[in-house]
């Protein structure tokens, strides 16, 4: 037994709560207006798809290098100063990226130059914002016990969620009028938010106390899966957002600005889904996180057939609805069992490796998004099928490959996977 410093559980204010949602909400707003505003605004501006895949992927780098960093961090410095470094940084972005659209458009700028900022700009917002994740991921941990952790992720997904219903409404709302208005619209919801966690987040009490020699330790053989389940399922969303405008402005013929439009209506539909599993139908759920992970898998794969083979507005509305059923329960089931499978001394460092997985993810779905799309159309659903069906091999394999109970381990705490 040795002497470490370590959080434990606390329950925070309302209001804390609630300005950290609002927060996590702003940041996956401004993602998800972006991701679904810049390939089609990328054509408009006379960027190739290959272009706008490799604005997105190529920040997306910044965000693999800086969140395990943050998460080592959020460790020493604590939740609160990285979380409050990430909710600034988020609601300056979008200001940042509306003005480079806005003098493009305006010829202020050439196509070399508005690539090369914007490749800068999306650096910077993830060298800076990179820390949200695992930061927010170790505070719910402190805030939560072993049997409300998989719930209190399921919350933080449906921010996520939420946001990206928000960011895609946006999106669709602002694309009669000029796309730049929206990246506006998101700064100010997003400083909004960043000014509440100032006033109202506080600190998880922290107390130097006598644990176990876990406490502080990472089994890997435990959370490698749980790893490449992430990174996995980031990379299948982000070849989505990538595609679906453009998939909508090939098959229907639609103009750059309708394509947008069209393409924020579906992903609101998808955004909505992922909302209700997490904020709904997990928290009511009472099943092991792994057997969630293996029923999403299996269900998303017959989605993204659908997918592929869909002719019709309808049909690809049905479909990318399942899928956000899907991938709302798959990823905040995969935190809270990675959570479980981690000693309490280690949640900002193990949530600041996971987010290694994501980056990867963020870093390959754009990029290959576009590149297979150009072999075909339907390419990238019969990819992202196969990856699935990847996953749900793995999490059969995992189910097997549970970490050791420990005094960080209490007898519910190893949930059954």
């Amino acid at each position: 037994m040795t002497d470490r410093t370590v959080a434990v559980p606390f329950a925070p204010s309302r209001a804390a709560k609630l300005a950290l949602f609002f927060g996590l909400l702003g940041n996956a707003m401004g993602h998800a207006f972006l991701f679904g505003a810049l390939p089609p605004l990328g054509r408009q501006m006379g960027l190739e798809d290959v272009q706008t895949g490799a604005v997105l992927s190529l920040g997306a780098l910044g965000f693999l290098v800086a969140a395990p960093l943050w998460g080592h961090v959020s460790e020493r410095w604590g939740r609160r100063p990285v979380l409050l470094i990430g909710f600034s940084m988020a609601a300056a972005a979008p200001a940042v990226f509306g003005a480079l659209v806005q003098f493009r458009l305006a010829g202020a700028l050439s196509i070399v130059a508005v690539f090369v900022l914007l490749v800068v700009a999306r650096l910077a917002q993830s060298l800076t914002t990179g820390g949200l994740l695992p930061a927010a991921q170790a505070f719910i941990a402190d805030m939560t016990t072993a049997r409300k952790r998989t719930g209190g992720m399921g919350m933080m997904g449906a921010a996520f969620g939420l946001g990206g219903v928000i960011g895609a409404a946006t999106l669709w709302a602002v694309a009669p009028i000029g796309v730049p208005l929206g990246f506006y619209v998101v700064a100010v919801v997003t400083a909004a938010a960043a000014v509440a966690c100032w006033r109202h987040l506080a600190e998880p009490i922290r107390q130097a106390g006598v644990a176990s020699p876990t406490a502080g330790a990472i089994r890997w053989h435990a959370i490698w899966p749980c790893l490449v389940i992430t990174a996995f399922g980031v990379t299948i969303y982000g070849v989505l957002q990538q595609v679906t405008g453009l998939r909508l402005q090939d098959a229907f013929n639609l103009s750059p600005q309708e394509a947008a439009r069209q393409a924020g209506a579906l992903l609101t539909a998808t955004a909505l889904a992922m909302v209700f599993a997490q904020g709904v139908i997990l928290q009511r759920l009472r099943w092991p996180p792994g057997q969630v992970i293996r029923l999403a898998a299996a269900v998303a794969i017959g989605a993204m057939v659908a997918l592929a083979v869909a002719e019709g507005y309808a049909t690809m509305i049905a479909a990318m609805m399942a899928l956000g059923l899907c991938i709302g329960l798959l990823l905040p089931a995969n935190l809270g069992l990675l959570s479980l499978r981690t000693g309490a001394g280690a949640q900002g460092r193990i949530a600041g490796i996971n987010a290694i997985g994501q980056g990867l993810g963020m870093v390959a779905g754009p990029f290959l998004g576009a590149a297979i799309y150009q072999q075909s159309p339907a390419a990238p659903y019969w990819a992202c099928a196969a990856l699935f069906a990847c996953l749900f091999l793995l999490t059969i394999f995992a189910a097997g490959n549970r970490a050791p109970r420990s005094a960080d381990h209490p007898a519910k705490l190893e949930e059954r996977t």
